[in-house]
């Protein structure tokens, strides 16, 4: 990805430089490390509850966690503005759905454990 190694020098490319992030399904926040990073497309299919919670734990961390009984696409940011994309919001239904299936409660997983 090319534009990972241009120089930012302004407000404008800063934004341009997240707004390409998040076109490719990177998820950072500009406090992580970038070791750290979340590419949703490279999540894996949820089969555990212990996958349930590092998923959850990983949203967290990202500063992306949402309600998992919300639909991702009504997440938005302190402007209002979308957080997720068409795609990104595809494949969190399928993460989210799969919770679901192992997991009793996420809901009461991320109470404990974050709020």
């Amino acid at each position: 990805m090319k534009f990972l190694e241009t120089e930012i020098t302004s407000k404008e490319q800063v934004e341009e430089f997240f707004n390409k992030l998040n076109f490719h399904n990177i998820l950072f926040h500009p406090e992580d490390d970038p070791k750290d990073v979340v590419d949703i497309r490279k999540e894996t299919e949820i089969t555990s509850k212990e996958q349930v919670e590092e998923f959850f734990n990983k949203l967290n961390f990202h500063n992306i966690l949402f309600h998992p009984e919300d639909d991702p696409k009504d997440v938005v940011d302190i402007r209002n503005i979308k957080v997720f994309t068409d795609e990104q919001c595809k494949l969190l239904d399928k993460r989210l759905t799969e919770c679901y299936e192992y997991h009793i409660d996420p809901c009461e997983y991320i109470l404990e454990n974050f709020y």
